[in-house]
């Protein structure tokens, strides 16, 4: 890598530093990676819990006298968090060696973690060498915050050899459990989440080459396992035998694997090692990876960054050039505007997203879980009639128009939705609602943003809305392609063409419809989305046969 002025003065600002407990205060520049500069920082795992992202990162520290010096050294583990990507609150040691009841109390060996959730419990697995014998073991630590604190399991996770712990917890509750040891291996955990179930395997159908550090995640129906890859080997001075990071994408969460290609090539400055993870926050995917940004002479104290990744409509990834500009949010999004009287007519974006809507100010709907969202349940109850003209294509709602609607609530109030056993009782409740025309400023419509923006409850919600799409010509041949996080019905000029059903998460083109025809004029597009415990958003488009999105058409709500 060249190094800039920027990155002088950049590394100038973190020598004064490197020993802080917390990061320094964000430079206000252009330059935004490395992300933490209060000390050095490696394999992050990115999560996203309560609307934050959490970061889970090793703790590169520089050798104390009696180490190895040329070689990498963690004696303890950070716990980040931030809204924007930019401000990183530091959350302090949460776990350090000397605790660890099997570890090795000076062995310097705490690598690449992660931590997940299920049950509102938090879940930190960890490598670290073990008092006996040899090489590391996968110890596990439990919280009921993010953050901790966390209390440390007595013993290892038995019949686990390895480094890089990554778990996986899958739509149906089933919990995976990935890392490197004689290759990429995997295993089913028990419900404990500290157990094994069943045998473990070596995962199937990746290149040759070095390969550390997996993570696993799901998108729609495909599994991705990520791993930092070394593809070459030195044979002159021009080669680069360090890691890529590369990945793989299967059906299934144990494979077998089909190797697809990489995320990112190897660094330019022969930086000797990436680890990473990729997070979906706020409606964009990010790939959290490290570099030695903060140290171009050691490539052992190294500093996590991020940058944005994109994916293809195949599900493939676009391959990430890493970036001193890195990403963030650090103004708060408009995640709506106004449609004025006198707006002209709006084109979708250039992927085909509708952005243009009309929207209803949420129905009460207590769904105490999302289970019930059957295909069945969702056609008996989004038939009904909750508001006056709630069907009507010859006439579109006006913004600011009142309707008087009936919602259905939990006869004990809201507390209700927290019993876990016994019948449920519910009520009807009458309110009043206002329609208001928006544009929404990301492809995904956050309409519990929407909700919030209007003082209304965005969990426990029935959400309507309608759209003109007004062709120039018949445009045949066409699927509707929707991805919503909650369940949600749309017809086409009062005839439904999909249903999305289930406890779903917003994935893009998550379901598509029968192949269907917009015709010349306006057309109606009308949605219904529920979602019990859970924001609700969504996005659609129109796909043609070849899975390209149509936008021979333009949108408007008048």
């Amino acid at each position: 890598m060249k190094l800039t002025l920027s990155s002088v003065i950049v590394f100038c600002l973190f020598a004064s530093a490197v020993h802080a407990q917390t990061p320094t205060q964000h430079l206000d520049s252009w330059i935004r990676n490395p992300i933490i500069r209060g000390q050095f920082t490696a394999d992050p795992t990115a999560r996203v819990f309560n609307n934050k992202v959490y970061l889970y990162p090793s703790h590169d520290i520089v050798p104390p006298a009696g180490q190895r010096q040329d070689w990498f050294c963690m004696e303890d583990y950070h716990v980040f968090s931030s809204e924007n990507l930019v401000d990183w609150t530091d959350h302090g040691i949460i776990i350090s060696q000397e605790q660890v009841p099997w570890g090795k109390p000076d062995g310097y060996s705490m690598w690449a973690p992660d931590c997940v959730e299920r049950d509102g419990t938090y879940y930190f697995y960890f490598p670290d060498a073990p008092k006996e014998g040899r090489g590391f073991a996968i110890g596990v630590a439990t919280a009921n915050h993010p953050e901790g604190p966390f209390k440390l399991e007595k013993e290892p996770i038995k019949g686990i050899a390895g480094i890089d712990p990554c778990v996986l917890v899958d739509k149906d509750g089933q919990a995976y459990i990935y890392w490197a040891g004689m290759g990429i291996r995997g295993a089913k955990l028990k419900d404990n989440m500290k157990e094994v179930d069943g045998e473990q395997m070596e995962m199937q159908g990746l290149p040759e080459g070095f390969k550390e550090g997996p993570f696993v995640f799901r998108r729609g129906e495909w599994y991705y396992l990520t791993f930092p890859w070394v593809r070459g080997k030195k044979s002159s001075e021009k080669d680069n035998p360090t890691e890529t990071l590369a990945y793989a994408m299967s059906k299934s969460p144990l494979g077998p694997w089909e190797f697809k290609g990489l995320i990112m090539a190897e660094h330019e400055n022969g930086c000797w090692t990436n680890h990473h993870s990729l997070v979906e926050y706020r409606g964009q995917w990010f790939l959290f990876y490290h570099h030695n940004d903060l140290s171009p002479n050691d490539d052992k104290r190294r500093s996590v960054c991020i940058d944005r990744v994109s994916f293809n409509h195949d599900g493939t990834i676009q391959q990430v050039a890493p970036t001193r500009r890195g990403v963030g949010f650090k103004e708060p999004l408009t995640y709506f505007r106004p449609v004025s009287p006198n707006a002209v007519k709006m084109q979708p974006d250039d992927d085909g997203f509708i952005r243009r809507w009309m929207l209803l100010e949420p129905i009460d709907y207590n769904v105490r879980s999302n289970t019930i969202l059957t295909e069945g349940w969702l056609h008996e109850h989004l038939a009904k009639q909750y508001f006056k003209g709630q069907f009507d294509n010859k006439r579109m709602p006006r913004d600011g128009e009142k309707v008087a609607a009936i919602g259905i609530a939990l006869e004990g109030g809201p507390q209700d939705t927290r019993r876990q056993n016994g019948p449920v009782v519910t009520k009807e409740v009458k309110q009043t609602l206002r329609w208001h025309a928006m544009d929404s400023e990301t492809y995904n419509v956050k309409v519990f943003r929407f909700a919030e923006m209007n003082g209304c409850q965005p969990y426990n919600s029935l959400f309507w809305g309608v759209t003109i799409v007004d062709c120039l010509e018949d445009i045949s041949d066409v699927r509707l392609a929707v991805g919503s996080n909650g369940a949600s019905m749309w017809w086409l000029n009062g005839e439904r063409v999909l249903t999305l059903d289930g406890d779903r998460r917003m994935v893009e083109d998550d379901c598509m419809s029968q192949r269907i025809t917009l015709k010349k004029g306006r057309n109606i597009l009308r949605f219904a989305l529920i979602n019990g415990p859970g924001l609700s958003d969504f996005c659609v488009r129109f796909i043609d046969e070849k899975g390209k999105p149509v936008t021979r058409f333009s949108v408007t709500v008048q």
